[in-house]
């Protein structure tokens, strides 16, 4: 592979900047022993920093952008009912572009062949560059369709599924999207897949990129078989906050990670509306997704602690829940009734039998004692930061609760308190994506959950 045009500069910048580092430490090295102690570490300093610079330089523009690595990654989850499944994901090869040619994405290919996955999806922006397809050398045309041409060569078991980015339609989607079917690639834009065999359906969707279209899930999903594991695919990440309930797995990419992570400061960079998407698992509101860091780079070629990657996904069932047989200790129930009371005290039907099964459980009256109940049970921290008496009212799935171990569990619209030594789940819907055993439990109005390591009991 040639050098690349946009790299001639930064080649140029390596070789003055090895030319001074050369010519700086000879420099000091014979005006060492007329320089003062200070001045010397001063030097010295200056100029060590200023190498270290340098070879950073050289490994971000030309080093990493060239390495791959496989990450590996598991998904387990209630939501996926048939026998596990293995994924290779690519996002952002951008033929074309500096570091990546048709031959490195032969090289890809083989990689992706030697981890035998069960699908591959392409996650968008096969194309390097930002102009239309018509302001392109024909050279540039023929390197462009000949890499996406490559990808002809994957074999997996059940093929090879892609969606469209934002390069590929400035480019001509049209025509992205006849490489790819002539490559035997099935492109995606609003619609789905579906992958029969003997687990039980697996549709795989594609929803349009929603920097140059519109991303309709419904559209996407209409017509999927209803018991079918599902698989959606995106370019951006953006569009995960609007994904409904259902698919086990969101796979995106486009921001490449920032391509530059700084130590201690972050990633400066990222090309999305929601910078919490930006890289690898991402778990919000019950739903998943994992965002790859692509392949190639765009705007400046370089990379910094973030190497390209294949990520490498199995899905695969969470173990089925456990109901524990044994009954609740007096304690438990006083602790479970008094959730549900929290959550019914408007509706005095439902609340004035309750309030009388906990009098009978540890003598507890609730319209006397709850403030010092709870406080005694857990500390609750008020938007103000201060007690107030309405504080169980506040403490019924409004605000985050602080467990007396000082180990706060928040996420989404769910309150996760610490009581009686287990997890507390309060309804409606909660994926407890990284407990022993990892579980999804559909939970009713007024039912509260006991979560030990091996079981669950509910009231």
């Amino acid at each position: 592979m040639l050098l690349h045009p946009h790299l001639w500069p930064a080649l140029i910048g390596a070789v003055i900047g090895l030319g001074l580092i050369v010519w700086a430490s000879a420099w000091l090295f014979r005006r060492w022993d007329r320089l003062r102690p200070r001045a010397r570490w001063i030097a010295l300093a200056a100029l060590a920093l200023f190498e270290t610079a340098h070879w950073l330089n050289i490994y971000a523009w030309f080093i990493e952008p060239n390495q791959l690595v496989v990450r590996q990654v598991e998904i387990v989850s209630q939501d996926w009912r048939g026998a596990p499944l293995t994924i290779a994901a690519i996002g952002d090869t951008h033929v074309g572009s500096p570091h990546v040619d048709a031959a490195r994405v032969g090289r890809i290919v083989e990689r992706i062949n030697a981890l035998r996955p069960d699908l591959v999806v392409l996650l968008g922006d096969y194309v390097g560059g930002h102009d239309s397809e018509a302001e392109r050398t024909a050279a540039n045309r023929q390197e462009i369709l000949g890499g996406i041409g490559v990808f002809a060569g994957i074999n997996a078991r059940y093929g090879v599924v892609a969606v469209i980015g934002n390069h590929d339609s400035w480019y001509d989607r049209q025509s992205i999207t006849a490489a790819l079917q002539d490559a035997g690639v099935a492109a995606l834009w609003n619609r789905h897949i579906v992958i029969r065999r003997s687990g039980g359906p697996i549709v795989v969707a594609g929803i349009a990129d929603d920097w140059t279209g519109v991303p309709d899930f419904a559209a996407t999903l209409d017509g999927a078989p209803p018991d079918a594991d599902t698989i959606m695919l995106s370019h951006s990440p953006d569009p995960f906050a609007d994904m409904p309930r259902g698919p086990t797995l969101m796979l995106a990419s486009h921001g490449h990670c920032g391509q530059v992570t700084i130590p201690f400061v972050g990633r400066p960079i990222l090309p999305l509306r929601n910078r919490r998407y930006g890289c690898h698992r991402v778990e919000e509101n019950g739903k998943t997704m994992y965002v790859t860091a692509g392949i190639g780079t765009s705007v400046l070629p370089v990379r910094f602690l973030n190497p390209p990657e294949i990520a490498l996904v199995t899905i695969r069932r969470a173990p089925p829940l456990r109901l524990s047989p044994r009954a609740f200790t007096p304690t438990e129930q006083r602790e479970l009734l008094l959730l549900r009371l929290c959550r019914l005290r408007q509706d005095v039907a439902r609340f004035e039998p309750l309030q009388r099964e906990l009098g009978n459980v540890g003598r507890f009256r609730f319209a006397d004692e709850p403030v010092a109940h709870l406080r005694k049970l857990v500390e609750v921290r008020l938007p103000v930061g201060e007690a107030r008496d309405d504080a169980p009212d506040r403490a019924c799935g409004i605000h985050p609760i602080l467990a007396a171990d000082k180990t706060e569990y928040w996420r989404g619209d769910f309150v996760h308190r610490r009581l009686a030594g287990h997890r507390v789940i309060e309804p409606p819907l909660h994926r407890f994506a990284n407990s022993a055993p990892a579980f999804r439990h559909e939970a009713r109005e007024g039912l509260a959950c006991i979560v030990t390591a091996q079981a669950v009991q509910c009231c």
